[in-house]
């Protein structure tokens, strides 16, 4: 029986992001930041799709990530339908995101193109602040409920923060997490 493989690269997007995290790598919130181009980001799925075409791997996996993917997702939005086309199951592709920013335009290309979220949130009061120092919960908490609504996969991955939240932020949020129809 032959062995499967499967690649599954992590492909960083974007500097440009929504929030203002005091944790996160990226080195400073400016809208001038790079992101790849659609040129560099088909030039890797092309060469991704050779590999898949010579036997090399049976199967790529992108994570789409940043910054946030989706404050540049029409840079890759046609690119990521084309080659799920051309290559159907053998090219899969997930987002990790704030998700503080959604719309039905977005959430309609995650279902035509089967995409999946994980979504970022560290606590259900206070999680990341925005550029503008307010916490992103509660549009984070609205944009899940529109995945729910729109049937889209998702996960949830925290950075809590026990200091800022304590026990009961954090039993409030696992309580949440368990109440949700999360998919892998």
């Amino acid at each position: 029986m032959k062995e499967f493989k499967c690649f599954s690269p992590w492909v960083f997007l974007t500097y440009k992001c929504s929030c203002k995290c005091p944790y996160c790598f990226v080195p400073s919130i400016n809208d001038n930041l790079l992101s790849m181009t659609s040129e560099t980001f088909e030039r890797l799925l092309k060469t991704t799709q050779n590999i898949i075409e010579a036997g090399n791997y049976d199967q790529a996996i992108f994570r789409l990530s940043g910054g946030e993917p989706l404050l540049v997702w029409k840079n890759y939005a046609n690119l990521v339908t084309e080659y799920k086309q051309k290559l159907g199951g053998k090219m899969v592709f997930g987002l990790l995101s704030n998700l503080t920013i959604l719309n039905d335009e977005i959430l309609e290309w995650m279902k035509q193109n089967d995409i999946g979220i994980q979504v970022s949130l560290d606590d259900l009061h206070n999680s990341k602040p925005l550029k503008n120092g307010v916490s992103s919960s509660s549009i984070v908490l609205k944009n899940i409920e529109q995945l729910e609504k729109a049937n889209i996969c998702y996960s949830i991955n925290s950075v809590f923060d026990y200091e800022k939240s304590g026990t009961n932020g954090l039993k409030e949020l696992v309580k949440y997490i368990l109440t949700k129809k999360i998919r892998q």
